[in-house]
């Protein structure tokens, strides 16, 4: 009888411990996902605003910066979800399609801004080191055709985070944005952050930080 009731006690002092976790990030990240909503979605807005105004000026690095803002005021706007998700500890109600589609949209704006921003630090680098020799390199032209291959590459290759969908736990709730309960799914979730963290994050910072 003492082993069954030092099991049991033992249990509900992991989900007591367990619950008081899930209450700390919630709060932690409904937080800090509205801020960056808030002040991401105005100051975005306002630097396209800007650029949009002044855009006769026809350089390439306005091209960039264009598409940077709207990359960055996309991804902003995939934060509400998630703060709605934190407030309510964790349960999703929006269906399956829009787990994905908003995880999807999320590392989609997030790594084009990474890469136009690479593009930005690659290109300046060239045009201050060999100004003659590659003038034609960094016309307006040139940077509309890169930032069309990074938004087709980018949209492409971050398919697979389509795959992360929505399920039902022990309590009957609807998550999203956690890691699948399946051994197999976890295990490919991670190597697909593994994969993207190295592309994605790494090697766009080593060229920026040599740029």
């Amino acid at each position: 009888m003492d082993g069954v009731r030092n099991l049991t006690v033992s249990s509900a002092s992991n989900n007591i411990c367990n619950d008081t976790i899930d209450d700390f990030r919630n709060q932690v990240y409904s937080t800090l996902y509205s801020m960056i909503s808030v002040v991401g979605f105005f100051g975005n807005g306002f630097v396209l605003y800007v650029l949009i105004k002044t855009y006769h000026e026809k350089s390439a690095y306005q091209v960039y910066m264009i598409n940077l803002a709207v990359a960055d005021l996309l991804c902003v706007c995939t934060l509400p979800l998630r703060v709605v998700y934190y407030v309510h500890k964790g349960i999703w109600f929006f269906g399956d399609f829009l787990c994905r589609l908003s995880t999807y949209a999320l590392y989609v704006n997030l790594y084009c801004s990474i890469f136009f921003m690479t593009a930005m630090s690659f290109f300046r680098c060239i045009a201050i080191v060999f100004p003659v020799q590659n003038i034609n390199l960094v016309t307006q032209k040139k940077a509309r055709f890169v930032c069309v291959g990074i938004w087709i590459f980018v949209i492409l290759t971050s398919s697979p985070f389509l795959m992360s969908a929505s399920y039902i736990d022990e309590k009957n709730n609807t998550k999203c944005f956690e890691p699948p309960q399946d051994n197999q799914a976890k295990n490919h979730v991670l190597i697909l952050h593994y994969v993207s963290l190295f592309f994605g994050f790494i090697i766009p910072f080593v060229i920026i930080i040599v740029c």
